[in-house]
């Protein structure tokens, strides 16, 4: 036997439990609704043909279904409103301290200018390629664009002037640097990056989480792998 709108309606009617109304049809039968039409429909079965038992089984486990469906309904608004609300800061904080202990691989690094001292730009690449450096503001607006040409595998390092495009001297603070790297053929080098080794802290800059590797910082979404210090 199967529960349709219209049967369940009608048994439900006739014995005065109060039939759901149309917004309710129109939102879908809600937990206690379906459990109302249940009961009426045990009532009112037929006595020389009663409900049996693989129906009875088949219905409760829909009404169980909806039950379980309503509370992962629940869990997902509230997983959303804590994403969305005041608790970000806290979140971004859970998810860059399970960074620490990690082996983590970065193409991103924090480099900090003040009073005209240079700085240095480092980088890694797995094989030989022509190598570009973009320096930008963590708004994400481009500074400098520092093209170095061809460059030999393994580590390598830049000193930075501390100049922007326009040739003036960028304001003290901290901006970030990445690294692009291309073949013979014009092809990213995969694997190019600006810092890796094992995370020992996490800081944060206004509400923006870094990691801290080696002594350089770098942010959550500058990382390009993960690993377990045994695998590293």
């Amino acid at each position: 036997m199967q529960i349709t709108s219209e049967s369940a309606i009608s048994a439900h009617s006739t014995q005065g439990v109060g039939a759901p109304s149309s917004s309710m049809l129109d939102r879908g039968l809600g937990k206690d609704a379906f459990l109302k039409l249940l009961v009426a429909q045990l009532k009112n079965q037929n006595p020389l043909n009663p409900l049996q038992g693989t129906d009875f089984i088949a219905q409760t486990a829909q009404f169980t279904s909806l039950e379980q469906l309503q509370q992962i309904n629940a869990s997902l608004a509230q997983l959303t409103a804590a994403s969305a609300g005041t608790d970000r800061t806290s979140l971004d904080a859970v998810l860059a301290s399970a960074y620490i202990g990690k082996v983590v691989t970065a193409n991103g690094t924090i480099i900090e200018l003040g009073g005209g001292d240079p700085g240095t730009l480092r980088y890694d690449l797995p094989s030989a390629a022509t190598v570009t450096i973009q320096v930008s503001d963590l708004q994400g607006n481009s500074v400098r664009t520092l093209h170095l040409g061809s460059q030999p595998a393994g580590q390598g390092a830049v000193a930075f002037d501390g100049l922007g495009d326009d040739g003036r001297l960028l304001p003290s603070g901290r901006y970030l640097y990445k690294v692009t790297a291309v073949d013979s053929f014009g092809e990213s080098v995969a694997g190019a990056d600006t810092a890796s080794g094992v995370v020992t802290g996490i800081t944060f800059e206004g509400t923006q989480p870094f990691l801290l590797i080696n002594g350089s910082l770098v942010p959550l979404n500058a990382v390009a792998q993960v690993s377990l210090p045994s695998q590293g």
